[in-house]
């Protein structure tokens, strides 16, 4: 790839990938993507040869209120960018989530037909971006899941399962899928291995506190963990 332009460099996975990749990483002042005028500028001037879209509108808990905030980031945004990337023929690498996933039985294949999380508006939304994205062949979606690299917060839930890992972890995967952008399905998981939320969280705060997803009123789903197997394959023969 020639310039790769990132969106949403300033987030928890932009900050990561900017430390690995040279990219285009405009701050959201020189590229709004709730603006479509603003990225197709952006992109004449600079004309990157691929778009990684990792702007999104990640709190799952507010975005059950601030609906219209995160549909116009994951929604809007994400068609705005499509549109651009459309017109100038540049391919789209969507970062999307383990929760389009339904969460009930875990081990989910890139196969699996999608059913985000039921009440989930943060999950519905990361959804709708990947059914857009995936209209044109040459875009690609990953399926990801990370945490900030180290727990912050107090508890953890005991009884939801996960891939997700560490985004300083998982971002080396990332760099690793975008260097290797076409040998990519259109559709892949990266993530790490199952555990539960309170096990990832003891790894880097041995202090956390167990916890259960029936404390909180947003839908939270029971076991989300994702088939890598695909992913493992690919990384082996691209890491040689």
């Amino acid at each position: 790839m020639n310039k790769i332009l990132l969106t949403g460099s300033s987030g928890r996975l932009g900050t990561e990938l900017k430390k690995h990749l040279n990219m285009l990483t405009p701050p959201i002042e020189e590229l709004n993507i709730i603006v479509k005028e603003n990225i197709y500028e952006y992109c004449v001037n600079n004309y990157p040869s691929l778009i990684v879209n990792a702007a999104a509108y990640t709190d799952v808990t507010k975005a059950q209120i601030d609906r219209d905030d995160c549909w116009n980031i994951n929604v809007a945004g994400t068609k705005n960018i499509l549109d651009v990337a459309e017109t100038l023929n540049i391919p789209v690498l969507y970062i999307s989530t383990d929760y389009v996933y339904e969460g009930t039985t875990g081990n989910y294949k890139e196969t699996d037909l999608p059913f985000p999380v039921p009440g989930n508006f943060y999950a519905f939304s990361k959804f709708v971006g990947e059914l857009m994205t995936l209209i044109n062949p040459k875009n690609k979606v990953i399926r990801t899941s990370f945490k900030e690299s180290k727990w912050q917060y107090p508890t953890a839930f005991t009884d939801v399962y996960t891939s997700a890992d560490y985004v300083d972890i998982i971002a080396k995967d990332i760099v690793l899928a975008i260097n290797n952008f076409k040998l990519l399905p259109n559709v892949i998981n990266i993530a790490t291995e199952r555990k539960s939320i309170y096990e990832l969280a003891k790894r880097r705060n041995p202090e956390v506190k167990p916890s259960s997803r029936k404390d909180v009123s947003t839908p939270i789903p029971f076991d989300i963990s994702m088939d890598i197997s695909l992913w493992n394959r690919m990384k082996g023969k691209n890491e040689k």
